[in-house]
């Protein structure tokens, strides 16, 4: 029994002396990581869009007449996407292309002047009104009077010859009495035609006569005179800022009516659409989303302005995906927002992140977490 003791007791202080020598000598110190693993990120939630893209409308209220593309459909740049009823417009494009067509016919008259055959019936009245006028100043030639006077004595003798025959109608069996009295009288009334022809050629020309006869050569003459000269340089003028004005016009016209057709702006693809045939539309209301989803990347939306001064441009970025759980993709700060987006609960600051690799299974408007690193 003695022994047992010994032995226990031997065995408590030797445990003794190597706890002392276990717990009381100098611990060893921790050796830090290396300063290079050392990070410092600033984390937030941002959204997948592409790096162009547009909600587009029309810069005029109408009624849709047909909706040319679906949501996912590509489309070029120039194609047409939404039409819009342009009856009204069409008709406004026709009539100003017809009052441009008379404004450009007019000065085509004017510029060119009086056509040859104008010029020769305006010189004809013009010899004709000189001619009557000459006549009058140079009175009666004697052919004139030898022939008026012949006249007068041919009808002379053919009412005697009338008056003759009706004094003795009663023994001409073969004419009635009114018969006669119809020649007699016609016979008279050619000598009397006679006479005041006689009398007119014998008669010397008013004063009044000649100064009419003047006035008609005076008129015929400058009407004459303005064709040979040709339109003024102010009327070529007033008909070339007509042809201006419809030009302008029709320009107007044409231009409303492209504005009824919406198309692409550049090759991309249809997001949403937001309107059905037949609907009324206002203008500068967006009616349908276009991307390019060739170039996706990710901006920030609750970037809080605490944070946002460790932000800068080329930085690092990691990239989660709630809809890709495993999959993490690399990015690079591209641009801050220069403005703050206030939001509920804080002011924050957009960032634009460039992906370093498109990832085909990324989609316009997934939720993406970043986190940006902001030192190391």
């Amino acid at each position: 029994m003695k022994t047992l003791i010994r032995i226990a007791v031997i065995s408590l202080l030797s445990l003794g002396l190597w706890g002392c020598s276990r717990f009381g000598a100098p611990r060893p110190e921790a050796t830090p990581p290396p300063a290079e693993d050392i990070e410092r990120l600033v984390s937030a939630t941002g959204v997948v869009v592409p790096a162009r893209w547009a909600g587009l409308g029309f810069q005029m209220s109408g009624r849709v007449e047909r909706v040319m593309v679906e949501p996912g459909d590509q489309v070029e740049e120039g194609d047409l996407l939404i039409r819009l009823d342009s009856t009204d417009l069409e008709q406004a494009v026709s009539q100003a292309q017809a009052a441009l067509a008379t404004s450009q016919a007019t000065l085509a008259l004017t510029e060119a002047g009086a056509r040859p055959e104008e010029m020769a019936a305006f010189e004809a009245q013009l010899a004709a009104a000189k001619a009557e006028l000459a006549r009058l100043l140079a009175g009666a030639q004697p052919e004139e009077i030898a022939l008026a006077q012949a006249q007068l004595q041919q009808t002379t003798t053919d009412l005697a010859h009338a008056q003759n025959r009706y004094d003795k109608w009663q023994w001409v069996g073969d004419e009635t009495e009114e018969q006669l009295r119809y020649q007699r009288d016609a016979a008279a009334a050619a000598n009397a035609a006679a006479q005041a022809q006689l009398d007119l050629v014998m008669a010397e020309p008013s004063r009044e006569e000649i100064a009419a006869a003047q006035a008609q050569v005076d008129q015929v003459q400058a009407q004459l005179d303005l064709l040979r000269a040709g339109a003024r340089p102010e009327e070529v003028a007033v008909t070339q800022a007509q042809v201006a004005q419809a030009e302008v016009a029709l320009a107007q016209a044409q231009s409303a009516l492209e504005k009824t057709e919406l198309k692409s702006p550049f090759t991309g693809t249809i997001g949403e659409i937001m309107v059905r045939e037949g609907e009324m539309v206002n203008a500068a209301v967006p009616l349908l989303t276009l991307g390019d989803l060739d170039h996706l990347r990710v901006e920030t939306t609750d970037l809080n302005e605490i944070d946002i001064p460790l932000v800068k441009v080329g930085q690092e970025v990691r990239i989660t995906f709630d809809a890709l759980s495993e999959r993490a993709i690399q990015g690079r700060v591209t641009r801050i927002a220069p403005l703050a987006s206030p939001e509920e609960g804080g002011t924050n600051y957009t960032v634009i992140i460039e992906l370093e690799k498109q990832d085909p299974d990324l989609r316009w408007g997934m939720t993406a977490f970043v986190d940006i690193l902001v030192e190391r």
